[in-house]
C-alpha cells in the first residue's frame, strides 16, 4: 500500500515526494558525516530503537536546552500540520537527526556529490537502508515488474550446493543447549599476557574473566628507534580488519586507532584484575593518544557524536563488575562507559590517566565503592600536536599511495617567515616523520640532542611539553555525565544519567 508512503505516514508533511508513489527513506546530513541546514541540536534526534524521528523548532525551549522538540504523535505536531512545511524557516520547524527520513526519489539536490557540498549547511541527505527487517518502505509495482509467483530454474548440482549452505548455516546458528542451560554455565576465561600482543581484548561473551599477571598495553609494538616509520606500529593493521572495523580505513570502531585494552560489550560480564595493573606501556601511551584502559562499550564515542563515523550498532554492556585492582598509564580514561545499566566498581586504584579517571555517560544504577583515584599522570610530554602529527602523516601517505592527488599544487612553500624553501608531497611526510621521531626519541631518552640543534628545536616547539603535566582543557577524577561527549562545552540535555551509589570513594593529586 504506497499510501502509507503518503496519507498514512506522518513525515509526509515534509515529504518533497509530488507524486506519492516516488518515495524512499534518507538519512539527514549529519548521520552521514555531512552538515545539514543548521548545527545538529543535541536532543533532537531519532530513536534508535524505534525509528521515530521528531521535529524541534528553537522559538521555544525545552527546561534549559534552548529549543523544543515535538513528537510526531503529539496533539501539537497535528496543529503544525495544517501548514505547508515549506512555509516553516528552519528556526521554525526542523526535523530532526533522522535515518528513515521520507523524501523523493526523483530529486538530488540536496544529495551531496562533492566535498564542497557536503561541508555546506544545506539540507543535505542520502538514501538509506536498513538490515535488520523490521522497517521498509512501501512500494508500488511497475506492471512490467515480474509477477509476485514467478520461478526460476536452476540446476540440480547449484540446488544441492544451496540447500548444504543451508544446513551448514543452520547447524552453525543453533545450539544444544537451550538458553537457560547456557545461562547456568557461565563462561570462565583466565587472561595473561600472551591475550593483549596484537590489539584490544574483545569481551563479547558473558561469563567471568579473571587477570592471571599483570598487562602492559603495547598493542603492534613498533621500532622505537623509528617509531613513525611503519604506519602500522602501534596501530590496527589491514588484516586485522574482521577483529577490529575500521583498520586501515577512514570510518567505524578502530579508524582512530585501539581506544582501549579492554572492551567489555556483553551484559553479565565480571572483570576480576585479581590484584593485578593493567596499564598502556610509555610507547603506546606517546603513539595512542585517545585510550582508555577499559571500555565499556564498543565503541570510541556513542553515534552520531566524535569526530567521524565510529560504527553504527555500538554494544553498551549491562550488569558489570569490575574489581580488585590497578589501573595504571592511560592517555586519556582508566574506565569510560556509556549507556550502562548496573555496573558496580569495587576495590579499584586509578592513577596516571591524563584526562579522566573514571567517566560514566548516561547510565543508571551506577556503585562506586572502596574505590582510590589518583595522581595523574605526570609524564605527559608530548602535546595534542603530536596526536594530530600522527592522523595527518597516515592520511598523507594515503594519498601519496593512491597516487589519485593534484600533482600540479606542487612544490609548494609554507608561510612562515622568511622560508623561501619549495616542498613536494613526500618532502613534506618525510619532513613531518622526522620530527615526529625526533620528539618521540627525546621523551623517551632513547636520545639526547643538543639544544641548538635546528631539528630539534623545531620538534621541540611543536610536539613537547616540557614539564610533562596534562595541559588539556580538563582534568577529571571522577566525571559523572549525561548522554553527550563533554567536548568544548557541558551540553545542555535532557537524556540524563540516573541513580549512582558512590562509598569510600578518595580522589587526590590531580596535576
Amino acid at each position: 500500500d504506497a499510501s502509507l508512503n503518503t496519507n498514512h505516514n506522518p513525515y509526509s508533511f515534509s515529504n518533497t515526494d509530488e507524486y506519492g508513489d516516488r518515495t524512499a527513506y534518507h538519512m539527514t546530513g549529519t548521520m552521514f558525516g555531512c552538515l545539514h541546514t543548521h548545527k545538529a541540536l543535541r536532543d533532537c534526534v531519532w530513536d534508535y530503537d524505534t525509528y521515530e524521528c521528531k521535529y524541534c523548532t528553537v522559538r521555544e525551549s525545552d527546561a534549559d536546552l534552548g529549543y523544543h522538540t515535538i513528537s510526531i504523535a503529539s496533539e501539537e505536531f497535528s496543529a503544525y500540520q495544517q501548514t505547508p512545511f515549506e512555509a516553516f524557516t528552519w528556526d521554525a520547524l526542523q526535523i530532526s537527526l533522522c535515518g528513515v527520513y521520507p523524501q523523493a526519489t526523483y530529486k538530488d539536490e540536496h544529495i551531496p556529490k562533492t566535498r564542497e557540498e557536503c561541508n555546506t549547511f544545506q539540507g543535505n541527505i542520502k538514501p538509506s537502508i536498513g538490515n535488520n527487517g523490521r522497517f521498509c518502505v512501501c512500494v508500488q509495482p511497475a506492471l512490467s515488474s515480474a509477477a509476485a509467483g514467478t520461478t526460476t530454474s536452476i540446476s540440480g548440482e547449484a540446488y544441492k550446493q544451496l540447500k548444504l549452505a543451508h544446513l551448514r548455516q543452520s547447524s552453525s546458528s543453533s545450539s544444544p543447549m537451550s538458553e537457560q542451560q547456557q545461562q547456568q554455565q557461565p563462561t570462565m576465561v583466565e587472561l595473561y599476557q600472551s591475550d593483549f600482543l596484537e590489539g584490544t581484548y574483545r569481551i563479547t561473551q558473558s561469563g567471568h574473566y579473571k587477570l592471571m599477571s599483570d598487562i602492559v598495553f603495547d598493542f603492534n609494538a613498533g621500532d622505537l628507534q623509528r617509531p613513525n616509520d611503519d604506519a602500522y606500529a602501534w596501530w590496527p593493521r589491514p588484516d586485522q580488519y574482521d577483529i577490529y572495523p575500521g583498520a586501515d580505513s577512514t570510518r567505524d570502531e578502530y579508524f582512530m586507532g585501539f581506544f582501549a585494552g579492554i572492551t567489555i560489550e556483553a551484559d553479565n560480564v565480571e572483570l576480576d584484575l585479581n590484584g593485578y595493573e593493567i596499564a598502556q606501556s610509555l610507547p603506546f601511551y606517546y603513539q595512542q593518544r585517545f585510550f582508555s584502559c577499559i571500555a565499556l562499550k564498543s565503541v570510541a564515542f556513542a553515534l552520531n557524536q566524535g569526530p567521524g563515523i565510529f560504527g553504527t550498532s555500538p554494544s553498551y554492556p549491562s550488569n558489570v563488575v569490575i574489581k580488585n585492582g590497578k589501573i595504571g598509564l592511560s592517555s586519556h580514561h582508566a574506565i569510560h562507559g556509556q549507556n550502562n545499566r548496573n555496573v558496580r566498581i569495587e576495590n579499584v586504584h586509578i592513577y596516571d590517566f591524563e584526562t579522566h579517571g573514571l567517566q560514566m555517560s548516561a547510565f543508571e544504577h551506577l556503585q562506586i565503592v572502596n574505590v582510590e583515584i589518583g595522581p595523574s599522570s605526570n609524564v605527559a610530554y608530548l602535546k595534542g600536536e603530536y596526536a594530530y602529527a600522527r592522523f595527518t602523516l597516515q592520511r598523507l601517505r594515503r594519498v601519496r599511495d593512491s597516487g589519485q592527488f593534484n600533482a600540479d599544487v606542487f612544490p609548494i612553500r609554507f608561510a612562515t617567515a622568511g622560508n623561501d624553501e619549495l616542498n613536494d608531497l613526500d618532502h613534506v611526510i618525510d619532513r613531518l616523520q622526522s620530527l615526529m621521531d625526533i620528539a618521540f626519541k627525546s621523551v623517551m631518552k632513547l636520545q639526547v640532542y643538543d639544544d641548538d640543534d635546528a631539528d630539534f628545536m623545531a620538534a621541540q616547539q611543536l610536539f613537547i611539553n616540557e614539564d610533562g603535566i596534562p595541559y588539556g582543557a580538563v582534568m577529571y577524577g571522577l566525571f559523572l555525565n549525561l548522554y553527550f561527549a563533554n567536548v568544548f562545552a557541558i551540553h545542555p540535555s535532557l537524556q540524563h544519567s540516573r541513580t549512582a551509589h558512590i562509598e569510600n570513594v578518595y580522589i587526590h593529586d590531580l596535576h
